[in-house]
């Protein structure tokens, strides 16, 4: 999807360093050239503080700073014996 490398390089030097890739998916979705389907965020990944509360989720992430601490304690968790 070479549409996708050609917005993200016509986007603010700001989405360079972080979701700009997730901003070019958009503006491809929202152009419609593409047939593009939607999965809600909450099944794919979700943060920490909704792992164990939501529906089971693929994944967890641990955007943004303060979130980074997190990942120890939750590799700990996932790799204890219950």
């Amino acid at each position: 999807m070479g549409d996708c490398l050609e917005i993200l390089n016509s986007l603010d030097k700001k989405f360079h360093f972080w979701y700009g890739d997730q901003e070019a998916l958009r503006i491809i979705s929202d152009s419609k050239k593409y047939d593009m389907g939607y999965i809600n965020e909450g099944v794919i990944c979700t943060l920490p503080k909704f792992a164990t509360t939501q529906e089971s989720s693929y994944s967890v992430h641990f955007k943004g700073e303060g979130r980074k601490k997190l990942m120890l304690k939750a590799a700990e968790f996932i790799l204890s014996d219950k």
